[in-house]
């Protein structure tokens, strides 16, 4: 088996990310109903996934600074997704958390995820980051595992009441409204089409 690396995730890849995460997202939608609207996956996960290959104006990047890729020789094995924070060098509150980690079915019990969670550790060492943290739902027992032999210790014990339904969708936001210059520029364009129509008629 070839050696395993470890990279900025490249922006080709990004679809993979989004399958892999929503993958993630539906697993954990079925562990836990009433934490994930039907939604939320496409209204706040893929819009994060969207902006980690882009600057902080908006610029497309070549590569991410906050998603790392694993490979195997050639082939995309898995990922890890940290948050914003870790964009930043040092990280602006020194608190830095572990969206998603996900390993390709192809690739799962091969120490994959291992080393992933083992590079964000090194870069948590380097960057003297105050907290690298991850949330573990109730009932995923590969992940706490994962977690626990790699040194991270338990922070909190979150308690929940409420019905076993999948959670109401969040609200759609509204579109924002067109900026006042396009209204002006179709403005014009009606009163200039409407004059040339008018020229032309009159001919």
């Amino acid at each position: 088996m070839s050696s395993l690396r470890i990279i900025n995730a490249p922006k080709d890849i990004k679809p993979h990310v989004i399958a892999g995460s929503h993958a993630t997202f539906l697993e954990h939608q079925d562990r836990a109903p009433f934490a994930f609207p039907n939604n939320a996956h496409e209204l706040l996960i893929e819009p994060e996934i969207h902006a980690a290959f882009r600057d902080a104006r908006g610029k497309d990047l070549s590569e991410s600074p906050v998603i790392f890729a694993a490979y195997r020789g050639d082939d995309l094995a898995g990922y890890v997704r940290l948050s914003d924070h870790a964009r930043h060098d040092p990280a602006p509150n020194s608190s830095v958390s572990i969206e998603d980690i996900y390993v390709l079915p192809a690739f799962r019990q091969t120490g994959v995820a291992r080393a992933l969670l083992d590079h964000v550790r090194a870069l948590a060492d380097i960057r003297d980051w105050d907290n690298l943290s991850a949330t573990v739902w109730a009932g995923n027992d590969g992940s706490d595992r994962l977690f626990a032999q790699a040194g991270f210790a338990p922070q909190a014990t979150r308690y929940r009441y409420g019905p076993a339904r999948i959670a109401k969708d969040y609200p759609v936001p509204p579109k924002p409204p067109l900026p006042l210059w396009i209204w002006s520029a179709l403005g014009a364009a009606l009163i200039l089409g409407a004059g040339t129509l008018a020229a032309f008629v009159g001919r």
